[in-house]
């Protein structure tokens, strides 16, 4: 029995894991992930949350990015740049609770940039949060156009850490 065309390309994309170049495997692994993460109930956070008080992976992951967001002290003012976004999560969370005046993002990942746009236009919040396919250590931003820069659990795949 063949293998479905899905599978082939999921198996090929794992071994390009091992035979691949080293600065494109980051971007491999979460291409596999995708949108069928079967690690949450609600959402699509791929960190592994801060579980002081959570008793789900969703309420982890929050908590993770509350974590973050008080200790960037994350206010109405702020113009944030979020590296390594995954699909949004984080940044959709920051916009309703901190209320941010805006948040760009980058993320090296195609397929998170689409699916994390499509969410957003979903809320509508087009015009407060732009997420662009790019790299961390390669930003295509003006110096001092943000007053804070985040990363949720990311910067261990930034290819000159």
């Amino acid at each position: 029995m063949a293998m479905p065309q899905a599978q082939l390309k999921d198996a090929l994309a794992l071994l390009g894991l091992f035979a691949g170049p080293s600065r494109t495997r980051a971007r491999t692994v979460y291409e596999l992930l995708s949108t069928h993460n079967l690690l949450a109930e609600r959402s699509l956070y791929l960190n592994l949350g801060y579980w002081e008080k959570a008793t789900t992976y969703d309420d982890a992951c929050r908590d993770l990015a509350d974590v973050l967001a008080q200790a960037a002290a994350l206010g109405p003012a702020d113009e944030v740049l979020d590296v390594g976004f995954g699909f949004g999560d984080a940044d959709l969370y920051w916009m309703e609770r901190y209320a941010p005046r805006r948040i760009a993002g980058l993320n090296i990942t195609p397929l998170h940039v689409r699916e994390a746009r499509r969410r957003v236009a979903e809320r509508g919040w087009q015009d407060r949060i732009d997420l662009q396919e790019g790299s961390a250590t390669r930003m295509p931003f003006a110096e001092a156009t943000f007053d804070k820069v985040v990363a949720l659990e990311c910067c261990f795949h930034f290819d000159t850490r």
